[in-house]
């Protein structure tokens, strides 16, 4: 199964010829039933609660005077520093034992472009071969942002709470945390792809 949807790219192909349309069609299609796969997976699988209660803090603070921003700064958190950095260097937090091979790691790329734009609700505009993928975004961008939303907000969770933090505490992303976040969030997207 391919995935590249570039016209200028052609598996194998050392002469610079164009990837044929049926193919290219194909691959678009691939990828789109890959993009949905993985964003079912996103959404199902539960949300450390570290990262809920660190996003609850941050629209709180937003809310008062930045409303309109809590969607944008919530979806950053998540996929700039979270889902897109593990769904493109898996073996850096141990999804996987090696670093994926140059298609994979192509693959690994155009999905997490796929997913960034999803978690931002944006178009793809600039990039002329992501564009076919625009109709996935607008299908997908409302549950996108509902799931965001919902993630962002801190239900009280006793063993969570008592454990790791307490009112006058304050949490920090360590890298123990980040790795532990990541595995939960990205690691169930990985289970019989490698």
């Amino acid at each position: 199964v391919s995935y590249e949807i570039d016209k200028n790219r052609l598996e194998g192909s050392t002469d610079g010829n164009q990837m044929n349309t049926d193919d290219r069609f194909v691959n678009v299609l691939h990828l789109k039933l890959a993009a949905q796969s993985t964003f079912n997976k996103i959404r199902t699988v539960p949300f450390p609660p570290e990262l809920s209660f660190i996003l609850s803090q941050i629209r709180d603070k937003l809310s008062s005077n930045y409303e309109d921003l809590t969607q944008g700064v919530s979806s950053n958190f998540i996929f700039l520093r979270f889902m897109c950095l593990a769904i493109t260097t898996p073996n850096q937090f141990g999804l996987w034992k090696n670093t994926p091979e140059p298609k994979t790691l192509r693959f690994l790329v155009i999905m997490s472009k796929v997913i960034q734009n999803l978690g931002f609700g944006v178009e793809f505009g600039k990039e002329e071969s992501m564009r076919d993928l625009n109709d996935f975004i607008l299908q997908n961008r409302e549950s996108m942002a509902e799931w965001v939303d919902s993630v962002s907000r801190y239900d009280y969770s006793p063993d969570f709470d008592d454990e790791l933090v307490k009112a006058d505490q304050k949490v920090e992303i360590t890298d123990q945390i980040k790795t532990r976040c990541i595995k939960w969030m990205v690691g169930e997207i990985y289970v019989n792809r490698q």
